[in-house]
């Protein structure tokens, strides 16, 4: 299971557990949608170091890092709630 495949179950179980299945599947779109987004404006250069400040999942620097020549990818983040994962 890739990365990602690991983010989106996680946030299914933890973050999603009340909603159904149609709520779970729009409110991924949604996000996805926001994500791309961040992805393609990002601009990451051949050996550029990024930090993630409130990184909540850490879905950010792991596709960076998957999708970009950059050098170090961090998330940080202060919330244990946010940061734990399976």
């Amino acid at each position: 299971m890739s990365e990602c495949e690991n983010w989106l179950e996680w946030l299914n179980v933890t973050r999603f557990s009340s909603m159904n299945q149609e709520e779970r599947a729009n409110f991924s779109k949604s996000l996805f949608y926001i994500r791309d987004a961040v992805l393609e404006s990002a601009r990451i250069q051949p050996n550029d170091k990024i930090l993630d400040i409130g990184t909540g999942t850490g879905i950010i620097p792991i596709l960076l890092s998957a999708k970009t020549e950059g050098l170090h990818f961090t998330g940080l983040e202060i919330q244990k709630e946010s940061a734990e994962s399976k």
